[in-house]
C-alpha cells in the first residue's frame, strides 16, 4: 500500500448499533440528521479507543505498588496521553458540528422561550441537543483538565496503584458522561432503550453480570471457610489461610477480574499476601485471620451492590419480568394439566442464572435446581419448585 493510499492515523470511525442508526434515521432534516450522527460517531469511536486501553497491563505484582521513579512515570505516560486524545478527538467533533456549545449557556428562561417558540421538532430537538452537548463539553473539559493536573501530583504518579485508579476512574467518568449524551440524543429522535443505542452498553452489563456471580460464589466460599475455623487450632488454620490464598489466586487469574476496580483489586491483592504470611505463621490466631479476611468480605459485598446500582439495575428488571412471565406460564401450563409446566419453569430458571448474586435465597435456589433439574423433579416436587421460585421472585430486593 502506498503512503498516499494509507489511512490517516485517527481516521477510524466505530459502527453505531442498528438501534441508533436507525433513531437518527428518523430526523428528517439532513443537515441536523448529519451533524448528530457525526456526534454520535465520535462518542462510539472514543468509547472503543478508551476500551481498547489496557490498564491491567501495568498493574503491580505486589499490593505496595512502586516507589516514585522515572522509569514508572515513562511507563504510563502513552496510556495517559490515549486517554486524553481519546476525549479531545470528540470534543473537537462535538466543537465541529455545534460550536456554540463553547459560548456561554443562555438562561433557563431564554432555552425555555426558544424551544416553546420553534415550529418543528427537528428546530426543538437541535436545541435540546445544544444543551446538553453544551453540559458535556463542559463537563469533559473538566474532567481533561483535572487528570492533567492529578497526574503531576507525586502522590499520584509515585504510586502505580494511585495512577491507575486515577485513569480507571477517568475513563469510567468519560464513558459515562458519553453514554449519556448518546442516548438523550437518540432519545429526541424516537422512543428507544439506554442499553441499545450507548457504545458498548451491552458489553458492560455481560462483564457486571459475571463479575457480581464471580464475587458471590468467592464470598461464599470465604464465609463458608470462615465459619469452619472457629476454635481450630494453629496447624488448621494456616492449612486454611493457604486454601484461601489459593482461592484468591484463582480469582485474580479468571477473566473477569480485570472488570474490577483498581481499588478493590489492591484490597485483594493485600489480602492475598497476608494470607500467605499467615499460612507460614507458627503461632496464628483465629482472631488474626479474621483480620485479615473482614475488609475483603467487605470489599466483595461492596463490589457486588456496585455491579447492580451502577450498571445491571435496568437489566435485573427485565429478567425478573421474564422470570416472572415464564412462571406464570408454568403455572398456566400446570393449571390445564400441560407437561408444558416443567418447560416453562426450566426457562425461568434459566433466565433467572443472570440474577446470580443480586440475592442469596434466590442464588440457594439456583444452586439448588442446577443439582436437581425441574425436568427430573416429581409431581410434588414441581409444585414445591414453582412455589419456592416464586416467593423468591417476590423476595428479591428493589433494583
Amino acid at each position: 500500500m502506498s503512503a498516499a493510499q494509507a489511512p490517516r492515523r485517527g481516521a477510524y470511525r466505530a459502527q453505531l448499533s442498528p438501534t441508533l442508526d436507525a433513531a437518527l434515521s428518523k430526523v428528517l432534516d439532513a443537515r441536523l440528521s448529519h451533524k448528530l450522527r457525526e456526534v454520535c460517531v465520535a462518542g462510539a469511536t472514543a468509547i472503543e479507543r478508551l476500551t481498547s486501553i489496557d490498564l491491567v497491563k501495568h498493574e503491580p505484582t505486589n499490593f505496595e505498588g512502586d516507589t516514585a521513579n522515572l522509569a514508572l512515570w515513562e511507563e504510563m505516560a502513552p496510556t495517559v496521553r490515549d486517554a486524553l486524545v481519546a476525549a479531545n478527538r470528540l470534543m473537537a467533533a462535538m466543537r465541529g458540528q455545534f460550536p456554540d456549545i463553547v459560548d456561554p449557556a443562555p438562561t433557563p428562561e431564554k432555552l425555555w422561550e426558544s424551544w416553546a417558540g420553534a415550529t418543528t421538532m427537528e428546530a426543538r430537538l437541535e436545541i435540546e441537543v445544544e444543551a446538553v452537548m453544551r453540559a458535556v463539553h463542559t463537563i469533559l473539559v473538566e474532567q481533561s483538565r483535572n487528570l492533567g493536573e492529578r497526574v503531576r501530583s507525586p502522590s499520584v504518579v509515585s504510586d502505580r496503584w494511585n495512577l491507575l485508579e486515577l485513569l480507571q476512574t477517568y475513563r469510567a467518568d468519560l464513558r459515562r458522561e458519553i453514554g449519556d449524551l448518546v442516548f438523550l440524543i437518540a432519545s429526541g429522535c424516537t422512543d428507544v432503550r439506554r442499553d441499545d443505542v450507548v457504545p458498548g452498553h451491552q458489553a458492560e452489563v455481560v462483564a457486571m453480570s459475571k463479575l457480581r456471580r464471580t464475587v458471590a460464589d468467592l464470598l461464599r466460599s470465604m464465609v463458608a471457610k470462615m465459619a469452619k475455623f472457629a476454635g481450630q487450632p494453629t496447624p488448621e488454620l494456616r492449612k486454611v489461610a493457604g486454601r484461601m490464598e489459593e482461592d484468591l489466586r484463582s480469582f485474580i487469574l479468571m477473566p473477569v477480574s480485570r472488570t474490577m476496580l483498581t481499588e478493590d483489586k489492591r484490597t485483594v491483592a493485600r489480602t492475598r499476601a497476608a494470607l500467605r504470611e499467615a499460612a507460614t505463621q507458627e503461632d496464628l490466631q483465629e482472631a488474626q485471620l479474621m483480620a485479615h479476611l473482614t475488609p475483603l468480605l467487605e470489599v466483595l459485598e461492596k463490589v457486588a451492590r456496585r455491579c447492580t446500582d451502577e450498571v445491571l439495575s435496568v437489566h435485573d428488571r427485565r429478567t425478573i419480568s421474564t422470570c416472572g412471565a415464564r412462571l406464570a406460564e408454568a403455572e398456566l401450563h400446570r393449571s390445564k394439566g400441560s407437561p408444558g409446566a416443567r418447560r416453562s419453569l426450566a426457562q425461568a430458571i434459566e433466565a433467572a442464572e443472570d440474577l446470580y448474586g443480586l440475592d442469596e435465597a434466590l442464588d440457594v435456589f439456583i444452586r439448588d435446581r442446577r443439582l436437581h433439574p425441574v425436568q427430573e423433579a416429581s409431581e410434588p416436587e414441581l409444585d414445591k419448585a414453582m412455589m419456592d421460585f416464586r416467593e423468591r421472585l417476590a423476595g428479591l430486593p428493589a433494583v
